[in-house]
This record gives C-alpha cells, structure tokens and sequence, in this order.
C-alpha cells in the first residue's frame, strides 16, 4: 500500500517496517533457554592407529635388492620416483595392470600418479609409496593424518584383494569415523584432509557431522569453527549440528559469519546461503537488520521478508489477542446481569 502512494522508495518502506517489526516483536512473550554451552569436555583420547598384515607374500628382498631389474618407473606426484617390477604391481593392482597391459611393450614403462591435494602431496608420496611396497609383502601402518590420503591411494590403485577379509578399505573408513568420534583435533584434521581428495567424498561428509557439533564448538570455538568450518566449501554448512535460534551457533549466526568471512562468494551462492534462516520467519529484528546489511537481497526481496516477518508475528499474537477480547466481553456480560439488578 505505501507502495502504491508513491510517497517512500523501498528502503524508506523497509526503514518503516524494520521499526514496526521491533515494535511487535517486543511484545511476544519469549522464553528463550540457556545457551547451548556443554560443560562436559570434548573427548580427548589417543587416536587408534591403522595397521595391516601383509597383503602378499613375502618378496621384502627382492624390493631391497637394488641389482635386479626394474621394469616400471613409477613417478609419484611428479616429485618422487620408484622403480618396481611389472610382475608384482601387474599381479596386485587393477589400475597398474591396466596401464601395464595397455602399453604392452618389454621395455621400460614409465607411470604417472598424480596428485590432485597440493597441499597434503608429500604424505601422498610416502603413502602411495608404502602401497606399492606393500605388493611386495610389507606390512602397512597410517597415523590419522595420513588415513585420508591412503583411503584415496587404496581407491586409485584399485587393490586385488585375495579375499573379502582382506579388503582394508571398509576398516580404514569405520577407523577415521572411530577416531573423529573419539577426539575433536583428530577429528578435524582427518577432515580438512578428506576435503582434499575427491575419492574421501563419501566419508566426509559423515566425519563432519562427529565433528561439526555443539559440543564440540563450545569446547573449541576457535578450532571447530575459525580453523575449520569457516575454512570448508558451503555444502559442509549443512551437516553442522546448529544451536538454539538467536544463539551464538544458530543456522542464522554461522551462516551469517561465513557468509561475511567469504567476500568472493558471488551474491546468488550468499543468497543460498543465508535462504536457511529466511525460511523458517523466526529472525529477531537485530537478525535482520544484519542480514539486510549485507546487502545481497533487493529492497523488493527484502520487503516481501519483511512482511513474511510480521503476518508470522501477527498471527501469533492473535490468540492473545482473543482471549483479551473474551475477557471484555465477560465484563460486558456482568454490566448488563448488573443494570438488570
């Protein structure tokens, strides 16, 4: 309707609706709880490390025997370089046999495993390194912070396993939930590292949600959320385990955060973001003011939130308003029994 007088511009009519919805708001009764804050600790126990028996029999001399021919030169990551036998990485990896049968020569074969995780590429080399030994008969052992990177070597290398049991892959997966589960910092450096590799896609996003939780961003703001979350792709935003509304871990004060912290963000990805908190109409009027401050929704957009806002106030308040109304209609009621007396 002010619209329509042609009286305000937009942001003169949002001006007015941003006091009127303070104004109504003020007078919603409200119980807001305790902020979610856990004063149980995080726990911090030792992660669980990963072995494996050898998975072949035993060439261990052969590998150390430096006089006999190697046929393949495997270079790692453009930044280490191997040489092995045809025989034995022909008859233990699918991915290596291919490349080897494809080539189909008896000369020196040379191979390339790259890398795509630039910054994780020397634990890539060591693990990718070890793998292939291991074709050899040498047992295997990860630390946490390399579980990400063998998860990824163990996919690429596409392992012939002699049977079901020896698979690794199942128990390397069920150990990097195990540890996020158990310690936060284990847990968040397992992450950032799975983030890395396209072939942790479906891991992480359950180790984000062991991770990404409430209590572990009371007991490690700064790590849970400055090092890590506010690090992540949006899509992670989604498995955060949010806080009560109009708390300090709300959907609307993370997303909020990360959508200030992320300028390069283009206005469409921002808008997205923040659609989460619009659609549940439940902001207090500091929440919108600060998401109109961001300046990624048009004044039409911003009034149409605006309204959505208030008819939500309005119709809540309608009860309330009822129930006054019955009241003075009983008043009413005793005037009359009275006159007639």
């Amino acid at each position: 309707m002010l619209r329509a007088l042609n009286i305000f511009d937009d942001e003169e009519i949002c001006d007015l609706y941003q006091k009127s919805y303070e104004y109504w708001y003020a007078t919603k009764p409200r119980v807001d709880p305790v902020e979610d804050i856990q004063d149980e600790a995080s726990p911090n126990e030792e992660p669980l490390s990963f072995t494996q028996e050898p998975l072949f029999s035993d060439n261990v001399d052969i590998l150390e025997d430096e006089s006999l021919y190697r046929d393949v030169k495997i270079i790692i990551a453009d930044s280490k370089t191997i040489s092995l036998s045809r025989v034995f990485l022909g008859r233990s990896s699918e991915t290596l046999k291919g490349i080897i049968d494809k080539e189909n020569s008896s000369c020196l074969i040379t191979i390339r495993l790259p890398c795509r995780a630039e910054d994780d590429k020397d634990t890539f080399c060591e693990v990718m390194t070890n793998s292939l030994k291991s074709f050899y008969g040498k047992p295997l052992a990860f630390t946490p912070s390399q579980y990400a990177a063998a998860y990824t070597c163990s996919k690429q290398l596409k392992i012939k396993f002699k049977s079901e049991e020896d698979d690794f892959q199942p128990r390397l997966r069920q150990r990097m939930l195990d540890n996020s589960a158990r310690d936060c910092e284990t847990g968040l450096i397992i992450l950032k590292k799975c983030m890395m590799y396209d072939e942790c896609s479906d891991v992480r996003n359950e180790i984000a949600r062991l991770v990404l939780t409430l209590r572990n961003m009371s007991n490690n703001y700064e790590l849970v959320v400055d090092d890590c979350l506010m690090s992540l792709p949006p899509e992670m935003l989604e498995f955060v385990e949010y806080g009560r509304k109009h708390g300090r871990f709300s959907v609307f004060a993370l997303r909020y955060m990360y959508v200030c912290r992320h300028e390069d963000l283009s206005v469409e990805e921002k808008c997205s973001i923040m659609d989460e908190c619009i659609r549940d109409r439940e902001l207090s009027p500091e929440e919108v003011l600060r998401l109109r401050g961001l300046q990624i929704q048009e004044p039409s957009q911003m009034l149409e939130i605006y309204h959505n806002l208030l008819c939500t106030v309005l119709e809540e308040d309608e009860p309330a308003r009822g129930d006054d109304d019955d009241d003075d209609e009983g008043d009413d009621d005793d005037d009359d029994a009275n006159s007639d007396l």
